[in-house]
């Protein structure tokens, strides 16, 4: 293979100016560091006018009506840099027009510094042949993995689940899709009630006693957290016996 030429700063310059998502280098304050120029570009100032400012603020001229701020900013960006492992908000917004519009926030934390990626996703989210392929990629994901996945709707109904959570309570996709989480995990509302449309990103994990079909009582952890679609809120809970 041929080895790339040039300098790589110069060549890590060209690819993070290329990325079209909204990206932002920040410190632990939430103070930008540097952007790309898809943000540069959307809020018509260089990077020496904004650097230094919060990354919040900046963030309203690029879909907010509001500051990101209000809806969870802060959060991701704190969770990040305590676990040391990327973290990311889905939050619903009022976009300019008085329009909902839906919005991922991903910090990475990178030593003392992390990259906060702004990603508009309101095409993916609201177009049919997305919300197919959504699933499709839930399922692709999901079958690989060993520990159970749900996707709860607000009546706590069970969405989407992938077959190690059949395999762990004994139930098929189609009684499933009939039962409440609560049948499966009796705590698990005193959680989940916790949560409310302001909360969206955040995440809890509970040690919790788990039914399964027959009856059975298994021990097991499960770790919840929300998001919004239309407006409405959801709940992903997974779940390791």
């Amino acid at each position: 293979m041929e080895k790339a030429q040039g300098d790589p700063i110069e060549l890590w310059g060209k690819i993070f100016d290329d990325i079209r998502d909204f990206i932002f280098i920040i410190d632990e304050e939430g103070s930008i560091i540097d952007a790309n120029l898809a943000v540069l570009k959307k809020i018509g100032l260089d990077k020496e006018q904004i650097r230094g400012k919060k990354c919040y603020e900046i963030a309203k001229s690029l879909f907010y009506t509001e500051t990101c701020e209000t809806y969870g900013f802060r959060y991701p960006l704190k969770k990040a840099f305590k676990t040391g492992k990327p973290a990311r908000a889905f939050v619903t917004i009022k976009d300019t027009n008085g329009q909902e519009a839906y919005i991922e926030i991903v910090v990475h934390p990178v030593a003392n510094l992390a990259v906060c990626i702004h990603r508009d996703i309101t095409d993916f989210m609201t177009c049919t042949p997305a919300l197919k392929e959504t699933k499709k990629n839930f399922s692709s994901i999901s079958e690989t993995s060993q520990d159970a996945i749900i996707v709860l709707n607000e009546e706590l109904r069970i969405h989407l689940n992938n077959k190690a959570i059949e395999k762990i309570f004994g139930y098929t996709k189609e009684e499933l899709s009939q039962i409440s989480i609560t049948q499966l995990i009796p705590e698990s509302k005193t959680v989940l009630c916790r949560f409310s449309k302001n909360s969206v990103g955040n995440e809890k994990t509970m040690q919790a006693i788990g039914i399964k079909k027959g009856g059975e009582k298994i021990p097991l952890w499960a770790s919840v957290s929300s998001f919004t679609f239309k407006g409405k809120l959801f709940f992903t809970i997974i779940i390791k016996v």
